[in-house]
């Protein structure tokens, strides 16, 4: 195919739309990494003319990759990716980086880059959420094991100032005039996305956004193609963006928000895993007898011998489960338990007695997913959801 820069073009008309962000042709062309074997190699794509300012088009000898723009969300852009495997052979792929620097680096080009704060959203609720400024360095824990229980191993803060990475979506924003830029994954979730920015100090340097897709494994068959989640791009008041991110969300997922949520009492924020059913009772009691506002009361860690094995429970709560929801029954409540179905203890019988649960490494090492100093074996491994034995275990354990 013959190779021909891209028009520049304005997405949407500003004396149309409200909601306009301009794209310019990219000058940074998106890649793709794939595994062979137990390594990886990054291939670049390459554009090619299409005609038609609204869609784009990259290649290279296995990868095809098609973009088209929309106003879906009805305050800004969204970009709609699709990934083919050109090939006659499997393919396994583990990201797709692509560079999307013009709209951010018009949004910036008035703006003193002192002035600017990146939002990086967690991985989890233990993950570090907060706004960062140009000045500040993303640090990244020296010790590795709080990494490991606290955020994603593959997106971990870079410890450099201006080059920031956050989950799922990001606010770029103007502290001084809250002004904001917002770049967001859009439904399904089916990928992993990271937001990552390099924001530059010297005017000759465009600063710039890299969406990253971390597929892990994923095999893509011979000619098989994949939607990707889409990008929403847009700008505006900074909460009212980011509320109008939600609202859009709620919409395309049709998220019914219930009027109240459960209210209670979980005995892990106390005693942590130091419980036994007369603590419980003990307080389903006192609870009772204050009249708390509560519907739910939540038995949390610590009845079972280990995490994975879930119908094995210590001596203390072993054959007295029943008796227990029904003593929180009688008093009002609704009886709760905490599950962690997706882990085993290193230490654990499911561990020992079902080798083939544990997701592995491609050198069949088993993959470390945490550490908790307060479990036997301290350390806890992930599940192989995609095993259906596991599934099978996790569905009987809930059962």
């Amino acid at each position: 195919m013959e190779i021909e820069p891209l028009d520049s073009k304005q997405f949407w008309n500003p004396e149309e739309k409200g909601y306009d962000i301009l794209w310019d042709s990219m000058d940074m062309m998106p890649a793709v990494q794939l595994k062979h074997g137990v390594s990886r190699r990054i291939y670049p794509l390459t554009k090619q003319f299409i005609a038609g300012r609204d869609k784009m088009y990259f290649i290279n000898e296995q990868i095809e990759l098609k973009g088209q723009w929309d106003n879906t969300p009805g305050f800004g852009s969204m970009l709609n990716l699709k990934l083919k495997n050109i090939t006659d052979k499997s393919i396994s792929i583990a990201r797709l980086i692509f560079p999307a620097e013009n709209g951010l680096d018009y949004f910036l080009k008035s703006f003193n880059p002192s002035n600017i704060a990146f939002l990086r959203n967690g991985y989890q609720s233990w993950s570090t959420t907060r706004s960062y400024r140009l000045k500040d360095k993303p640090l990244r824990p020296w010790l590795s094991l709080v990494s490991l229980t606290s955020s994603n191993m593959a997106n971990l803060p870079s410890n450099t100032p201006g080059n920031l990475s956050s989950e799922m979506y990001s606010v770029i924003t103007n502290f001084q005039t809250d002004e904001s830029f917002l770049v967001g994954q859009s439904t399904n979730f089916n990928q992993f996305i990271y937001i990552k920015m390099y924001l530059k100090r010297r005017e000759t340097r465009k600063s710039y956004l890299e969406i990253v897709y971390d597929f892990g494994r994923k095999v893509l068959l011979p000619g098989e193609t994949i939607n990707l989640d889409a990008i929403l791009f847009a700008k505006g008041e900074t909460v009212n963006l980011q509320r109008k991110y939600f609202d859009f969300i709620k919409r395309k997922n049709k998220i019914n928000i219930p009027e109240g949520n459960f209210r209670g009492w979980c005995s892990w924020y106390y005693y942590f895993n130091k419980i036994t059913p007369e603590i419980i009772i003990k307080n389903v009691k006192q609870i009772k007898e204050k009249q708390l506002d509560f519907n739910l009361i939540q038995i949390d860690d610590g009845y079972q011998k280990h995490v994975g094995d879930w119908l094995d429970l210590m001596p203390k709560f072993s054959g007295r489960m029943t008796e227990l929801a029904g003593k929180i029954k009688e008093s009002g409540y609704i009886p709760g338990i905490w599950l962690a179905p997706f882990i085993a203890d290193k230490s654990s019988n499911l561990v020992k007695d079902y080798p083939e649960f544990i997701l592995r490494t491609e050198y069949g090492k088993p993959i470390t997913a945490g550490y908790n100093p307060v479990w036997p074996g301290k350390f806890y491994y992930s599940l192989d959801i995609t095993n259906i034995k596991v599934e099978e275990y996790i569905k009987d354990v809930i059962k």
